[in-house]
């Protein structure tokens, strides 16, 4: 008996190793050497056999960056048949040197081969497209969401955007008129001349909005481009925060001092997110405001000042069924703790089953 078991693992054994594919592959870097980026998607070719005795399936191969397009063969490939992987490169957007890896993974031994794509890209000549990529009738502009990022809730946020006149007549700017946002808005110069460049200027004044956290103005910039009166149609965005400051551990502790038990939270509908809010400063925590990027959430806060050593509760509650995939919402605090003024807690829904 145990011959006879002896004698069958030795033909299983030897029918495994019969069937045992191999990739043999002359070259495991494709070199492009200098293209132009205005010549487009550039295709490398990695040609190999199967040079074993049994069929060579390509499982799938990975790459790290969407410049790449890979094509391989679906099918098994069979011993002594040849197959070619295709890697297409798209140069578009990426000047200079690049060295990309990929990883086939195959039935072969080892499973895993590391393959590279190298070269180097001669940029294309920018244009004025590329510079200013939005459109308003004959003015072009970066874009016409002009963000100031975040602005003072005691002062002001001044920012600078680049504007280009396509036309062949000189574009007039015309005054913003006031109070239309808390802004001051100025184009310079007010006679932008045919394919110039000009800028327009923006002063947010925070102390005249009211409340924090992210703000949206639409606002329409007249011009007169020869005898042609226009709009251009402008969005002035932002956040308004109190302004962290650098302190040390010994100058922290004589302001108040936010510590949250967590900064993440499951969420489900009617089961609220509960956050426990400590001020382990010296002075009282005072809780500004606190805002979500949903209108299905409601927050709640059990007192909006805390002593020094004291504790709140934040809930959170979901007031709508959760949506079919996970998703997850942004819950944002705003205090009078100077060194981290703005703090942001994520929860996680999950879909009902």
């Amino acid at each position: 008996m145990r011959t006879f078991f002896a004698f069958f693992l030795l033909l299983w054994s030897g029918s495994v190793w019969a069937q045992y594919p191999t990739m043999q592959v002359t070259d495991l870097t494709y070199d492009f050497g200098t293209i132009q980026e205005v010549d487009g998607p550039q295709v490398a070719r990695f040609p190999f056999a199967n040079t074993g005795s049994g069929p060579l399936y390509i499982l799938d191969v990975e790459e790290d960056c969407t410049c790449m397009e890979v094509r391989f063969p679906r099918k098994p490939i069979a011993p002594g048949e040849e197959g070619v992987i295709e890697v297409t490169f798209s140069p578009r957007g990426r000047p200079g040197g690049f060295n990309r890896p990929l990883i086939v993974n195959s039935t072969a031994d080892p499973v895993r081969r590391l393959f590279h794509i190298k070269g180097n890209v001669i940029p294309r000549e920018r244009t004025v497209e590329d510079y200013f990529p939005d459109k308003l009738g004959n003015v072009r502009i970066y874009s016409r969401y002009l963000n100031l990022g975040m602005v003072p809730k005691t002062g002001q946020k001044e920012s600078t955007f680049r504007i280009f006149n396509q036309s062949n007549d000189t574009i007039r700017f015309q005054p913003v008129p006031p109070g239309v946002i808390p802004a001051k808005i100025s184009v310079t110069p007010q006679a932008l001349a045919p394919n110039d460049t000009g800028f327009v200027h923006v002063v947010f004044d925070g102390t005249k909005r009211e409340g924090y956290g992210y703000f949206n103005y639409s606002l329409t910039l007249p011009y007169r481009e020869g005898d042609q009166y226009n709009y251009l149609p402008l969005f002035v965005l932002g956040s308004i925060e109190d302004e962290a400051r650098d302190m040390t551990p010994e100058e922290a502790k004589r302001h108040a001092h936010l510590e949250l038990d967590q900064m993440t939270q499951p969420l489900a509908e009617g089961a609220p997110a509960t956050f426990q809010l400590k001020n382990t400063g010296s002075k009282p925590l005072k809780i500004h405001q606190i805002r979500t990027n949903c209108a299905c959430l409601t927050p709640k806060v059990t007192s909006q000042e805390v002593a020094p050593g004291q504790s709140t509760t934040l809930s959170v509650t979901m007031n709508e069924a959760p949506e079919a995939s996970a998703r997850s919402y942004s819950v944002v605090l705003y205090t009078n703790d100077p060194t981290t003024p703005t703090q942001r807690l994520t929860l996680k829904a999950q879909p009902n089953n």
